[in-house]
């Protein structure tokens, strides 16, 4: 059974599992040693959830010594059973060299799997990987459908990566009034973050090559894509 661990979940481990331990507030079941000891013996047996518990100890120190290559061991025994995002972390490991060999090419192939089971911010990088041509061959129109897909679930860097695409014209044309819709989407998805105010220049930038009437379609474009946005956001938490 493939057990997905939520990126929330994933960066509370590390707090937990050292509040446990030092307050002895739990059983002694999940003292340190019976911590380490039960998070082994699951992941060696194939238990995702171990693994990943496994990884994020040794990716943060908590409760064992930090170790880089331990830790992208067992983010890779994690992605190698299934589960998206810790096939993105592999790429992200295999990208940066921490733990693992460098490689572009083998951090565009996890982040292609990944990408391939939905997470958003895996496509986000799929795009941007194929818009570059980082660790794969450059291709547009596959940067484009990546971007899209990451962009019509709301991710709000790869909106501001479309948009840009879009008003340098890197697709063949330039298109303002495409450009338009998502850096406004990416303005409003990403409001709070630390490239919002990008967003927003962006956005009135290009609101200014509008005409009155391309600005009113856009507008409204705009508008229907955050609804629809939002009501898969609230299907997705309902489920």
């Amino acid at each position: 059974m493939n057990i997905r661990i939520s990126s929330a979940i994933r960066a509370a481990l590390p707090a937990a599992l050292l509040f446990l331990t030092l307050t002895g507030c739990a059983p002694y079941a999940w003292r340190q040693s019976a911590l380490i000891s039960s998070a082994k013996k699951g992941a060696a047996s194939g238990d995702l959830a171990s693994a990943i518990r496994l990884a994020v100890m040794y990716e943060t120190g908590a409760l064992v010594r930090k170790d880089p290559k331990r830790a992208a061991h067992w983010h890779l025994q994690a992605a190698e059973a299934g589960d998206p995002e810790s096939q993105r972390v592999v790429a992200l490991l295999y990208r940066e060299g921490r733990g693992l060999e460098k490689s572009e090419t083998s951090a565009a192939r996890w982040m292609l799997a990944a990408a391939r089971q939905g997470d958003l911010l895996a496509q986000r990088e799929m795009g941007l990987f194929y818009k570059k041509g980082e660790g794969i061959r450059k291709d547009m129109k596959k940067a484009l459908f990546w971007l899209r897909k990451a962009s019509e679930g709301g991710e709000a860097e790869a909106q501001y990566a479309l948009g840009a695409i879009y008003d340098e014209g890197l697709d063949g044309s330039r298109d303002p009034s495409r450009a338009y819709i998502w850096f406004a989407l990416a303005a409003l998805n990403g409001k709070g973050g630390a490239l919002w105010r990008d967003h927003l220049r962006a956005r009135d930038r290009i609101a200014r090559e509008l005409s009155p009437i391309e600005f009113v379609r856009a507008a409204h474009k705009v508008r229907t894509l955050w609804r629809n946005q939002r009501a898969r956001k609230r299907n997705k938490e309902g489920a």
